[in-house]
């Protein structure tokens, strides 16, 4: 909950910022900000960062790293260049079979490793890959939300940078609030209820967002606090 927090009030600032720096200074600026940033978070970080050397014998799983590495580039290509030249385009196709070939290198890698990078035992356990699968079907959406709602306010409702990146910290603020609130939360009600809760709010959000160029901004920020 408090990293979660931390990641909120980053959030809150950022897309305000990155509007008004994209104005200012242009594209290339919200880029070039990332550089001092990430050194001054190295810097802040080594005086409190304390090695722990694990316990056993373990060896870590190079080469299942590097096929899981190359399987997701694959895939990211292959979705990134579908939506510019179809889904029939050769490199397309060619991308989806290569990330099939390391996916299927993968699975039999770690299973014939004794500390593999991906533990299956894990999928085994219902609450996990339940849990895995609807935080990847969450994300997908949410982070779709995150990439178009600035196109939208900007290009078709004819909003500022500015406006566009604020109607993000619409859906930030009450994402701070409620991770502050998880340990009460949890200790409440059960997970599956939370589950429950958030996916009918996501699903409220995106009913409410679907009729955006009908009504406004109004319906982008309700859809955003949902």
């Amino acid at each position: 909950g408090a990293i979660s927090s931390v990641w909120g009030i980053a959030a809150l600032i950022g897309p305000g910022l990155g509007g008004y720096m994209t104005r200012a200074f242009g594209w290339p600026s919200i880029f070039w900000i990332n550089i001092p940033l990430g050194l001054l978070c190295a810097v802040l970080l080594q005086p409190a960062w304390v090695d722990r050397a694990p316990k056993g014998q373990g060896r870590t799983d190079w080469t299942g790293a590097l096929l899981l590495a190359c399987a997701s580039g694959a895939l990211l290509g292959a979705f990134g260049v579908a939506g510019r030249e179809g889904w029939t385009d050769p490199g397309v196709l060619w991308s989806f079979g290569v990330a099939a070939v390391l996916l299927a290198l993968l699975v039999v890698v770690e299973r014939r490793r004794p500390d593999p990078f991906l533990s299956y035992d894990l999928y085994r356990d219902r609450l996990f890959w339940t849990g895995a699968a609807t935080g990847v079907c969450a994300m997908i959406c949410m982070f779709g939300a995150i990439l178009h709602i600035p196109l939208l306010v900007v290009g078709e409702l004819g909003g500022s940078l500015e406006k566009g990146g604020l109607m993000l910290t619409c859906m930030m603020a009450p994402w701070m609030v409620c991770s502050g609130m998880t340990r009460r939360l949890l200790a409440r009600y059960s997970v599956r209820r939370l589950a429950a809760a958030g996916m009918l709010s996501a699903l409220a959000a995106y009913a409410v967002l679907a009729t955006a160029t009908l009504h406004g901004l109004s319906p982008v920020i309700v859809a955003m606090v949902l």
